[in-house]
């Protein structure tokens, strides 16, 4: 479907008819209607609620924030605009781990993403930088320690 500020309601049933048999095939409890997705549609402003990227006047998805595959419900409250490529990225992913894919790709913060690190220790999904401690310690080799061969020298490296 592309972003637009008008859908008539054909449309919309015939979005919602599409997602509300996927959760049925899965087993997830909750339907979707076109209004409650009119609501999500609209609500996003034109932007990707995973990476923030505009959409207005190109294709979007909808994304279940947790994954009917996964066990995630199809609920209003369940589900997110999405630009193709965040939808088709996250997959199954827990969306705290896609989340924190995304900040570390983009370093965007989304107030999707802020609500979900809230709700999860968002320090937990952060990839910690190898040499930002204070642990290592610069290790200079005296003459004596050196030889010509570079490839006995083992670099300081904090593991």
């Amino acid at each position: 479907m592309r972003y637009q500020d008008d859908y008539d309601t054909p449309t919309l049933k015939t979005y919602c008819n599409t997602l509300n048999q996927r959760a049925k095939s899965l087993q997830a409890e909750g339907q979707i209607t076109p209004e409650q997705l009119l609501d999500c549609i609209l609500g996003s402003a034109g932007a990707c609620q995973w990476c923030g990227v505009n959409v207005v006047n190109t294709e979007f998805e909808i994304d279940h924030i947790y994954s009917l595959s996964q066990g995630g419900p199809n609920t209003q409250d369940n589900i997110v605009l999405a630009c193709p490529d965040c939808n088709r990225r996250k997959g199954e992913k827990h969306p705290a781990r896609f989340a924190a894919e995304v900040v570390a790709r983009s370093g965007n913060k989304t107030p999707l993403i802020t609500r979900l690190f809230s709700r999860y220790d968002d320090e937990v999904f952060v990839q910690r930088q190898m040499f930002d401690d204070d642990s290592h310690q610069s290790i200079s080799l005296s003459d004596e320690d050196r030889n010509d061969d570079d490839s006995s020298v083992v670099p300081p490296y904090t593991w």
